[in-house]
């Protein structure tokens, strides 16, 4: 290995221990920090490294490599997933994802080229088992930093939330994360020769193993149980065919049954109530079984490939049924459930490719299982415990960033465990190296400048005015109109952002500090939303952020409330079906005198939002509003009901209708506005 070679491998090192760190990475001052900043950290470092990578590639058995059946199938995938997005119901949301979560095709390119740049190191002679151990050690940071914060929130802020997640944003981002890690530290548990060495990966799996506990997620919780309970299983048969005397096999399962439990004792009861109080008729179920089926209907109308990746919600809204507000008012965005989710975004020929890459990787495990023995065999055997678990536990949640670079890593240990990639040279000529690089150096830098510059600054500004916003709304609203001008996907949520922080200026106890400045960036946030909503008219979250600007504009112009009926009113032609939407045109229309109108909508609507006694309250407003009193009455003691926060403002209703001169019979008058203002 040249001078040139062993820099290419230093650099490929390096970055490859930076990526896996970066769930510890929090992006403070940036919007959406937990996710954004490592999404952004991890494309950019990727394509730094093509460069390097590709030499070492070269070198070290790149047809070996590459062409694996493993690669080979993710990279179909994320080929027919590419042609999803381009023939999909909106290819820019395909493309850039939400920035929530970073997880459109860009990010899924990154992901499958992250794992050419593994391979690459691995195929230079890095045993997969180092990064396995960062990884594992960065998992048990991930832990520790997730209890040191929930223990500084109860001591400090008297909030306990019975939910760790850290450096993740998420409790199931953090568990979905640490399913992994535990099977890596087994597996070098296994691996070590040392007894020191094996008690402390021993000691790393427990406590992640407990740190999944901790954060009270069902799902990644029983899929674990169930690898172990599978593990255990074959490590029985296994004693069984080896141990002559049942009574040494009976006390080694004594044993194993003894020490099992231990790691769950320490666990106080209240820290896994929600993981020991799930039943088949809880209400997540419930909630995930009426979007199953809801996604089902959107994979049958576009069957070949789908609504495109990351259009779910575009498939949510469009075959919505109202049944699923009687648990609960979130919007899904994704199908909780990988198989749905690939049939949905890339149709039929997407859950092929999808099943097939799969298939393939755990064929490759299977291989190396058979012909393997001892301590080999059992790493192959934790493999296929990973992957079965993680594949379990997906088909009740959805995996991230930190579950991504998981999978990479597990799927280039399979790729090792069923080749010998490293030391493997090839004989190519040095211009054809030197050529390879240049051409892998420009495609990463290509993606560097046109996909992660952009948003890196848009984000940046976006930061700079959020900072200014409390001492200099002027300055503020500038950094935001920068980074509008950047035309990235952060523009959707940094328009909310800051209409939302416009709507509480003007509401907030001291009021507008700069009527000017508050109208210019009022101006500024509808520009921005109303093309968004023109991109991705199905965001609903757009509509209801920009009606209720309207409201707050048309209170401070005219003193009135429902400027933003009209914006809801074409919501509602659209999408008929959503209880929410009708709940809230209801109240604009009550608020605009549309008693009637109100009504009509909200008699079944008005338990739309668990929790909320807002649809009751106003329901009986407008009963109250054209005469019908008993049943305002009633409409106001199921607004208690639900909601007893707010049976104050009920009693002030009450107070005003009995104030009132005449019954209130219209939809009209002082006596309507008496009641409604």
């Amino acid at each position: 290995m040249n001078l040139l070679e062993r820099l290419a491998k230093g650099a490929v090192l390096c970055g490859v221990v930076v990526i896996f760190s970066l769930p510890l990475f929090v992006a403070q001052g940036v919007l959406m920090p937990f996710t954004v900043g490592k999404a952004l950290v991890f494309r950019i470092v990727v394509d730094l490294l093509l460069a390097p990578a590709f030499l070492l590639l070269i070198r070290g058995g790149w047809r070996r490599t590459l062409g694996h059946p493993a690669v080979v199938a993710w990279g179909a995938l994320v080929l027919v997933r590419l042609l999803a997005a381009g023939l999909g119901v909106d290819p820019f949301q395909s493309f850039w994802g939400d920035l929530e979560r970073s997880q459109g095709m860009l990010m899924e390119i990154h992901v499958w080229l992250f794992l050419a740049v593994l391979a690459s190191i691995v195929a230079a002679g890095v045993r997969v088992e180092f990064f396995m151990g960062v990884s594992a050690v960065v998992a048990l940071v991930a832990v520790i930093i997730a209890v040191l914060d929930e223990m500084g929130r109860v001591i400090i802020l008297n909030v306990n939330s019975m939910r760790s997640f850290g450096t993740a944003g998420n409790p199931a981002n953090l568990a979905a994360y640490l399913l992994f890690q535990v099977y890596f530290a087994l597996i070098l548990a296994v691996k070590s020769k040392r007894n020191a060495s094996r008690a402390f990966w021993v000691f790393v799996s427990i406590v992640l193993v407990v740190g999944i506990i901790a954060t009270q997620t069902r799902a990644p919780t029983v899929s674990l149980a169930v690898g172990f309970i599978a593990l255990g299983v074959w490590v029985g048969f296994s004693f069984i065919r080896r141990i002559k005397s049942p009574a040494r096999f009976k006390s080694v399962a004594l044993s194993i049954i003894i020490i099992a439990p231990s790691v769950v004792l320490p666990t106080p009861v209240e820290r896994v109530s929600r993981i020991l109080n799930l039943s088949l008729s809880d209400t997540s179920i419930t909630q995930r079984t009426l979007v199953w089926q809801m996604e089902t209907e959107a994979f049958l109308s576009r069957p070949l490939l789908g609504w495109g990746p990351e259009n779910q919600l575009a498939a949510f809204y469009s075959f919505f049924d109202p049944a699923i507000r009687r648990f609960t008012d979130d919007v899904y965005d994704r199908a909780h459930n990988v198989v749905i989710d690939a049939a949905v975004t890339g149709g039929i020929f997407g859950l092929i490719a999808f099943v097939l890459f799969h298939t393939v990787v755990v064929t490759a495990i299977i291989r190396s299982f058979r012909r393997r023995r001892g301590a080999d065999r059992a790493i192959d055997a934790l493999l296929l415990a990973a992957w079965g678990t993680s594949v379990l536990s997906s088909m009740f949640y959805f995996n991230l960033f930190e579950s991504d670079i998981s999978l990479v890593l597990l799927t280039v240990a399979a790729i090792s465990r069923s080749l010998d990639v490293r030391g493997v040279e090839e004989i190519v000529s040095r211009s054809g190296v030197k050529k390879g690089a240049v051409a892998a150096g420009l495609i990463g830098l290509i993606l560097l400048i046109f996909t992660n510059v952009k948003p890196a600054s848009a984000l940046l500004w976006g930061a700079a005015a959020r900072d200014a916003y409390d001492s200099d709304p002027g300055r503020s609203v500038d950094f935001y109109e920068r980074a509008f001008d950047h035309q990235t996907f952060a523009n959707r949520e940094m328009g909310k952002e800051l209409a939302l922080r416009l709507i509480g200026e003007a509401q907030g106890p001291q009021g507008l500090r700069d009527s000017k400045t508050w109208l210019r960036g009022a101006d500024l946030a509808e520009e921005i939303i109303r093309d968004e909503m023109r991109r991705h008219p199905w965001g609903q979250g757009f509509w209801f952020v920009l009606s209720n600007l309207k409201d707050v504009l048309g209170t401070i112009e005219s003193g009135k409330l429902g400027q933003g009926r009209e914006l809801l009113e074409e919501v509602y032609a659209k999408y008929p079906q959503l209880v929410d939407m009708r709940r809230n045109l209801a109240i604009h229309r009550i608020q605009t005198g549309d008693a009637k109108g109100g009504i009509e909508l909200l008699e079944g609507a008005a338990g739309a939002v668990p929790g909320s006694g807002d649809g009751y309250f106003f329901l009986g407003m407008g009963y109250a509003l054209v005469g019908r009193l008993n049943e305002a009455e009633i409409a106001f003691k199921m607004s208690e009901r639900v909601d007893p926060n707010g049976s104050e403002r009920v009693a002030v209703v009450r107070e005003r209708i009995r104030q009132s001169k005449n019954p209130p019979v219209s939809t009209g008058g002082p006596d309507a506005e008496m009641i409604s203002r």
